[in-house]
């Protein structure tokens, strides 16, 4: 099949490649189709830790919902404090519990090599070149320009100054 092989690399594997060799078995299609089976459920399941975490998770928030519930009933039934303000304070204190769920933004280090910056590997932590840097910046620029409805080929000042010293018009 292969060709320009040497003649003692095919002589091994006329020797010792072979199917039998690797104690290949024959096995009956049911005991096969048993075995997918037994596998399949297995990766169906949920994996017991991951069910634990998020079962905590859950009694956590439920926990601390809580007692908010109680600190807003408490602030609903004051009476010297106008409708308005009960109503931005319960807002505040349903947000400060509940709406913490954001991952914390990770810190970009600039550096040529891995070892740029903090050493060890950190999640909160993206090891970046310039290159990288430079074209995600120029990304978000772009897309905040295209939000506020600026056009891309901006002529303004910046053009005219620079026409000012060209070559061209100095004599």
């Amino acid at each position: 099949a292969d060709k320009g092989l040497p003649q003692w690399f095919l002589d091994d594997e006329r020797r010792f490649a072979h199917a039998e060799g690797y104690g290949e078995v024959e096995l009956p299609e049911e005991q096969l189709a048993n075995a997918r089976e037994y596998l399949k459920s297995i990766n169906s399941r949920t994996i017991k830790k991951v069910a634990e975490a998020k079962a905590r998770k859950r009694r956590r928030t439920e926990r601390a919902l809580t007692k908010v519930r109680k600190k807003a009933t408490a602030l609903a039934e004051k009476t010297d404090v106008s409708e308005r303000e009960k109503a931005k304070e319960i807002a505040k204190l349903y947000k400060k519990k509940i709406g913490t769920d954001k991952k914390p933004q990770k810190k970009v280090v600039v550096g040529k090599r891995k070892n740029a910056g903090p050493g060890g590997k950190s999640k909160s932590v993206k090891h970046v070149d310039a290159r990288t840097r430079s074209d995600t910046r120029g990304e978000k620029l772009k897309a905040a320009r295209e939000k506020k409805g600026i056009s891309k080929d901006r002529k303004g000042r910046k053009q005219h100054k620079a026409s000012a010293y060209k070559r061209s018009s100095r004599k």
